[in-house]
C-alpha cells in the first residue's frame, strides 16, 4: 500500500512540477496545470458543474479528453520539495498575471443573457465565452476564431507581448488586411520590375536579331552582285561556301551533336524530320509543315516587310533572271514573330477600316437598339392585353409609350434591313472579307427571324377599334385620376385618326418616314413568307402573314392620315 501511495505521489508531483504549459486553444503559457485548468474553466467555458472553494481536487482539462482528477493524497516526505516548487510556481504565476490581456471591457454575465451572434440563451451547456477583443459574450460555438492581440486587446500581429486569443467572427473579419482568400501582399512593385526587366530583355534580343538580319541580307546581296555568272558550277560552289561562312560569322550556330529534339516543338529528329539552323538565333529547329517551326523566306519578302531597318545594299539585282541561286533564308518562327509580327500589327492598325466592317459596326448598333426595345414593348403590350381582358380603361401614358416604342422598333427593323442590303452590295477585297460578308448575311437573317416573330400581335393593342371596345364607347377614351383634394379629373385618350386631323410639317415628315419603314418592313416579311413556303415552315407562315396584315393595315392608316401629303 505504501509503494502505491508513493508512486501516486511521485506521479502527482511530477505532473504539478511541469513548466511552460500552453493552452491548446489560445496557446497561452501557464506555470502549472492548475492555472491551465482554471483558465480553461473560466475563459473557455469547460466548467460544466460549479465547484466550491473547499474542493482540493486539481482538474486537468483537454479539448479531446474529459477532466482528470488527481488524488489529493500527499506524501509527507515530499512536502518540503512541494513547498519550494509552490514558491517558484507562485512567482511565475505572478509574473504571468502581470502580462495578462486586458479584461476590463468584458461584458458581465447576467441571467438570461444571450449569445451576441446566434441569440441563444447562454448556459453551462452552451458555454460562456467573452471575445478577447470586443468583450461581448458568445456561446462556445461562435467564439472559435483566433487572432493575435496585444495586452490592450488590440490587433497587433508583430507586437512584443502579442499572443493568440479567441475572438468572435466580426472581430476576426474586421481586422486590417483581412480578405476571404487569406493574407494579401501587394507585389505590384515587384511584378512591375520583373515585367520591365523582361521587356528590356525582349527589346535587347529584338535589337540583336534586327542587327543580324540587316548584316545577313546586306552580306548576301553583296555576294549576289559578285557572282552574277549563270550556270557556272564553280561559281555556284564558291558562292555557297562564302554564304555558309557569312551566315555562321553573323550568327554563331549551336552544335548539333547530341541534339535529338527540335528547339520549338520538341519533336524528335528522324529521316523525315531533318535538322536545320535558324540564320538569326542559331537554334536547331525542324522543317515540319505541321508545326511551322521554320520557314524558308525569300529575301525580297524579308526586305519588303522590314523596310524601316537601315539596309544598305540594293535588292534590284535579285530581280534579274541572270542569277540562278537560292535566294531564301531559313528562319525559325520565334524570330519571325519577334521581328515581323509587331510591324504587321502596326501596319494593320494604320490601315483604314474596310467598308464591310463599317457597315457591320452600324448593324451591331441597330441590333442593340432592337434588343433593348423589344422586351419593353412586349411588357407594355402584355399589360394592355391584361387591361383589355379585364374590361378596364387603358392608361393614356402607357398607350403613348407603347406607340412610341412600336414606331422605334419598326424604324430600327427597317434600318437593319437597309444596312444589310448595303453590306451585301459591297464587293469584298479578298477571300477573308467574302467569308465575313457571308457570315454577316446568315447572322442578320437569323436575327430578323428571331426578333420579328414575337411581334405577332404588333398592332392589336394600338388599334382604335380595340380601344373603343375596351372602353365600351366610340367616343374618346377617358381615364379617371384622383387628386390630393379629393376631386377627380379625366384624361382623354383620343383615337389616332382624331389626333391627326391637322398635320404640321413635322408631323407629315414623321408619318412619311413611318410609311417608308412600314413599306420596307412589309416587303421584308413578304420575302420571309416566300422563303418559309419554300422550306414548308407553315407555323411561321401563319405568324408572318398576321404580321403582314397588321403592317398593311397600319400603312393604310398612315396613308389615310397623310391624305394628299402622302406618296403619289
Amino acid at each position: 500500500m505504501t509503494s502505491i501511495d508513493n508512486s501516486e505521489t511521485s506521479s502527482v508531483s511530477s505532473v504539478l512540477e511541469l513548466e511552460d504549459i500552453s493552452c491548446p486553444i489560445c496557446l497561452k503559457n501557464f506555470a502549472n496545470l492548475q492555472s491551465l485548468n482554471d483558465h480553461l474553466d473560466t475563459d473557455h467555458g469547460f466548467d460544466d458543474s460549479p465547484r466550491s472553494e473547499s474542493d482540493s481536487v486539481t482538474t486537468i482539462t483537454s479539448i479531446t479528453s474529459p477532466k482528470i482528477h488527481l488524488s489529493p493524497h500527499r506524501n509527507v516526505r515530499s512536502s518540503h520539495s512541494r513547498s519550494n516548487s509552490a514558491d517558484v510556481n507562485n512567482k511565475k504565476q505572478d509574473k504571468t498575471k502581470k502580462l495578462e490581456i486586458k479584461k476590463s471591457h468584458w461584458e458581465k454575465f447576467v441571467k438570461g443573457k444571450t449569445c451576441n451572434y446566434c441569440r441563444r440563451r447562454l448556459s453551462p451547456s452552451t458555454g460562456l465565452i467573452n471575445c478577447n477583443k470586443c468583450g461581448k459574450l458568445f456561446c462556445r460555438r461562435h467564439c472559435t476564431n483566433i487572432i493575435k492581440l496585444n495586452l490592450e486587446a488590440q490587433f497587433d500581429p508583430k507586437g512584443k507581448h502579442s499572443r493568440w486569443y479567441n475572438c468572435c467572427y466580426d472581430c476576426f473579419i474586421s481586422r486590417p488586411g483581412y480578405n476571404e482568400f487569406g493574407e494579401s501582399i501587394d507585389l505590384t512593385v515587384t511584378f512591375t520590375k520583373l515585367r520591365n526587366k523582361k521587356s528590356e530583355d525582349f527589346q535587347l534580343i529584338k535589337l540583336q536579331l534586327e542587327n543580324r538580319l540587316v548584316g545577313l541580307l546586306d552580306g548576301l546581296l553583296a555576294l549576289f552582285k559578285r557572282y552574277r555568272v549563270n550556270g557556272n558550277v564553280i561559281t555556284l560552289i564558291k558562292f555557297n561556301i562564302e554564304r555558309n561562312a557569312l551566315e555562321q560569322r553573323i550568327t554563331p550556330w549551336k552544335s548539333d551533336n547530341g541534339v535529338n529534339n527540335c528547339h520549338i516543338c520538341t519533336r524528335q529528329f528522324n529521316i523525315l524530320i531533318r535538322k536545320h539552323h535558324c540564320r538569326l538565333c542559331g537554334n536547331i529547329i525542324c522543317d515540319s509543315i505541321d508545326t511551322g517551326c521554320s520557314n524558308a523566306v525569300p529575301i525580297i519578302t524579308l526586305r519588303k516587310n522590314a523596310s524601316d531597318l537601315p539596309f544598305h545594299e540594293d535588292v534590284k539585282p535579285l530581280m534579274s533572271s541572270e542569277i540562278d541561286v537560292d535566294v531564301n533564308i531559313r528562319l525559325c518562327s520565334n524570330c519571325l514573330k519577334a521581328i515581323y509580327i509587331p510591324r504587321k500589327f502596326e501596319e494593320d492598325m494604320a490601315m483604314s477600316t474596310s467598308p464591310i466592317m463599317i457597315r457591320y459596326h452600324s448593324l451591331q448598333n441597330v441590333s442593340r437598339v432592337i434588343t433593348y426595345l423589344l422586351p419593353l414593348f412586349q411588357d407594355l403590350l402584355q399589360n394592355e392585353e391584361v387591361e383589355k381582358n379585364n374590361d378596364t380603361v387603358p392608361n393614356a401614358t402607357n398607350l403613348q409609350e407603347l406607340t412610341r416604342i412600336r414606331e422605334r422598333l419598326l424604324k430600327s427593323f427597317g434600318t437593319y434591313n437597309v444596312i444589310t442590303r448595303q453590306l451585301m452590295l459591297l464587293t469584298p477585297e479578298n477571300e477573308s472579307e467574302k467569308r465575313i460578308q457571308n457570315s454577316i448575311q446568315i447572322m442578320s437573317s437569323r436575327f430578323i427571324n428571331g426578333k420579328i416573330l414575337p411581334l405577332k400581335t404588333l398592332g392589336s393593342a394600338l388599334s382604335p377599334s380595340s380601344s373603343s371596345a375596351t372602353s365600351g364607347r366610340s367616343s374618346p377614351l377617358s381615364t379617371p385620376t384622383g387628386k390630393s383634394d379629393g376631386t377627380t379629373t379625366t384624361i382623354e385618350v383620343t383615337r389616332l385618326s382624331d389626333m391627326m386631323n391637322g398635320l404640321t410639317i413635322k408631323q407629315v415628315k414623321q408619318y412619311r418616314e413611318e410609311l417608308m419603314v412600314l413599306k420596307e418592313q412589309s416587303y421584308l416579311i413578304h420575302s420571309m413568307i416566300t422563303e418559309s413556303k419554300k422550306q414548308r415552315k407553315f407555323d411561321e407562315i401563319k405568324t408572318l402573314t398576321r404580321n403582314l396584315d397588321e403592317l398593311t393595315k397600319r400603312s393604310q392608316e398612315v396613308e389615310q392620315l397623310l391624305g394628299d401629303q402622302g406618296f403619289k
